[in-house]
């Protein structure tokens, strides 16, 4: 299995500090009106006889009309355009950035936080969040999904994304036909969480690594994402007195196919599996459980984790489910006591699970 120092060296470069213009030059932002009309007028001043203004357009890379719809606050800019406009007018982009006041399409972040700080305690309770409950769509632009059980996280969810990035409609609501609910943020946020060391699509398929700047960073940064990582994938028994951070990753090209052919739909366990392709899948696991047992050693837990199933879809493919369990009182002491648990539930249960040992 992969050690600490090739995990690093796989994960990776990222940006923690996201400007308006790290965006991709596709994205909207919009200026205060009077900003615009202001920067606008100096500029088509400038150029305002037919050749010279014909000649800023093609500088601009836009029709010559765009002008007088950006003159007459008719439109707002593309990331690209507003760079381009920077660089004509002498505009310092990171003064152009105080006068930003929404972000986004179609739901517009208004009064965006730029530069955004992913980085920060906001910034990695989100990311962790959204690597265990989220999910990033492989389309660009469409909505982040948070689809949990408990309404609580996804009022963190909704509370720190503003804090981190600004204000912008968003609202709680019930799945259909299943007992989790589930929130949508703006898609912007998808490509700041991407930027950031996260992945679109689904995390078992692409298999992505913890964020290079919570491996290498301090103490308190690996807690709080281990918080919140435990929060969303963390099994709790009190009964069995184990704790159990579950993941899973695709191994459709690992197994043989005479293997997989026999076996059912769902799942098999793996007291059912050749010693063959257990060997197969132990060289396959998911990167950020791995990650995440790096975590739990900067705080004393020492744990291996294992693969325990496979699970077999309609369509033939098929994915491994792997658990690090934590099974004494010292280290489930310790993540209660020295990493903490931020929700209110998943506290009482771990709490439980270290009073059933003196009983």
């Amino acid at each position: 299995m992969i050690d600490r120092n090739q995990y690093i060296k796989e994960c990776p470069k990222i940006k923690t500090t996201i400007h308006w213009y790290d965006m991709p030059d596709i994205k909207v932002v919009k200026l205060s009106p009077n900003y615009q009309e202001r920067i606008m007028k100096d500029l088509i001043g400038k150029n305002s006889k037919y050749g010279l203004k014909q000649r800023l357009s093609k500088r601009l890379g836009v029709p010559r009309n765009q002008l007088n719809y950006w003159l007459r606050l008719q439109s707002n800019f593309s990331v690209g355009s507003l760079k381009k406009i920077c660089q004509q007018s002498g505009i310092s982009i990171n003064e152009m950035e105080k006068h930003i006041i929404g972000f986004g399409r179609k739901r517009m972040i208004m009064n965006p936080k730029f530069p955004f700080k992913m980085s920060s305690k906001e910034g990695i309770m989100l990311r962790s969040i959204i690597n265990s409950e989220g999910h990033i769509s492989e389309s660009v632009g469409r909505s982040v999904m948070v689809r949990v059980p408990e309404i609580d996280m996804l009022e963190t969810v909704v509370k720190i994304s503003k804090k981190l990035f600004g204000d912008f409609d968003v609202g709680i609501k019930k799945t259909k036909d299943k007992n989790t609910h589930e929130v949508f943020i703006p898609g912007e946020i998808g490509d700041v969480l991407v930027m950031s060391g996260l992945t679109r699509g689904r995390k078992s398929v692409k298999n992505p690594l913890v964020p290079k700047d919570i491996m290498i960073g301090p103490l308190w940064k690996k807690r709080i994402y281990l918080q919140w990582s435990m929060c969303g994938e963390m099994e709790c028994t009190r009964n069995s007195k184990v704790l159990k951070i579950t993941r899973n990753v695709n191994v459709s090209n690992i197994l043989g196919n005479k293997f997989v052919e026999r076996i059912k739909e769902g799942a098999t366990f793996k007291k059912d599996i050749p010693k063959k392709e257990l060997n197969k899948l132990y060289k396959h696991p998911p990167k950020l459980l791995i990650g995440e047992k790096f975590l739990f050693e900067e705080f004393g837990i020492f744990r291996e984790p294992y693969p325990c199933n496979i699970w077999k879809y309609k369509n033939g493919g098929t994915s491994s489910g792997w658990s690090l369990p934590i099974t004494n009182k010292k280290e489930i002491g310790i993540v209660y006591w020295k990493i903490g648990l931020p929700l209110s539930e998943k506290r009482k249960k771990v709490k439980q699970v270290i009073d059933s040992y003196v009983r």
